[in-house]
């Protein structure tokens, strides 16, 4: 199947965080910057996806936001409100990196994200421990395995590391 452009540089623009999460984090942004300087609007606004996914992938809260911001800013603008669900998770990262634990809890259960996404229930987990609720996180990573079988069996990576720091 042929996919139209603009899906193929949607999906490619969250992957350049993978050059963050190998440790090559300035990589990743030099990637970006290249995208920024090449793009014109609107296409240029989708390369602060990557810049948020890249700086949540190193715990850089700050420039994560920062680009969340002109994010949201521009997306409203040109009336494409929608976009802003596609990073729900990051946002709630962000929160919870502040220690705005509600917000990214809330975050989260008011997005499409939470269905069976398992970065969404991470961060609700992860906000449930920060704010020293590990019953409920435990409960909440528990009834989303419940609910999704195919966490059960197969790809229980990152449920397990979740589970881990919940016991920890």
């Amino acid at each position: 199947r042929i996919q139209a452009p603009m899906q193929v540089f949607m999906h490619s623009i969250f992957h350049v965080s993978a050059w963050a999460r190998i440790g090559q984090a300035d990589k990743a942004i030099k990637i970006l910057q290249g995208y920024e300087t090449n793009l014109q609007f609107p296409m240029n606004i989708l390369v602060d996806m990557g810049y948020i996914a890249t700086y949540n992938t190193i715990n850089d809260y700050q420039n994560a936001e920062k680009h969340y911001l002109r994010f949201k800013e521009n997306a409203v603008s040109m009336g494409s409100g929608m976009l802003l669900d596609i990073v729900a998770v990051d946002v709630a990262k962000i929160a919870r990196l502040k220690g705005e634990y509600d917000l990214a809890i809330e975050t989260i259960n008011n997005s499409a994200q939470f269905g069976d996404d398992i970065g969404g229930v991470i961060e609700v987990v992860m906000s449930y421990i920060g704010k020293g609720e590990p019953k409920t996180s435990l409960k909440t990573l528990q009834d989303f395995c419940d609910k999704n079988k195919k966490w059960e069996h197969g790809s229980k990576g990152p449920v397990l590391h979740t589970f881990a720091i919940i016991h920890h």
